[in-house]
């Protein structure tokens, strides 16, 4: 807890190192301090850091834009992936009669595109399924 006093030498400090070009490392809760001294903002969650530029107010924004559509592609994909399921059901369903056999290759080449469904890039920028990504979503 600094007072006011301690506030205002803490500010004059933050100014004086950026205009020599210092780089200063920012801790803390006061949000005011934050957004008027930062020019970069490190998101520090789940064991992972995020950089973003500017000062924590459009940290905030940029950070709900991301969430946001995070959810709407989550949702999407899973969206598609019930499609693929209600799919290959009905066609097990249906399977009976003289088209089984065609049939049988039509479930078998709709559980691959479930497989290769979400094809999506991981943290390293590699391509990663939700199949194969420990979460234990497989379907049979």
């Amino acid at each position: 807890m600094l007072d006011i006093r301690g506030i205002f030498q803490l500010r004059a400090l933050i100014a004086m190192a950026q205009e020599k070009e210092k780089i200063v490392l920012i801790v803390s809760h006061d949000v005011d301090l934050v957004n008027d001294c930062a020019s970069h903002v490190i998101h520090f969650a789940n064991s992972n850091l995020e950089y973003y530029e500017g000062g924590y107010y459009e940290f905030l924004v940029v950070k709900r834009q991301t969430e946001e559509h995070r959810l709407k592609e989550h949702n999407a994909l899973a969206k598609q992936r019930n499609a693929l399921v209600d799919t290959i059901e009905n066609l097990k369903k249906n399977k009976a009669g003289k088209h089984g056999r065609k049939k049988t290759g039509a479930i078998a080449s709709r559980k691959k595109k479930l497989e290769r469904h979400g094809l999506m890039k991981n943290k390293n920028g590699h391509r990663w399924t939700v199949q194969n990504a420990g979460t234990g979503m497989f379907y049979s």
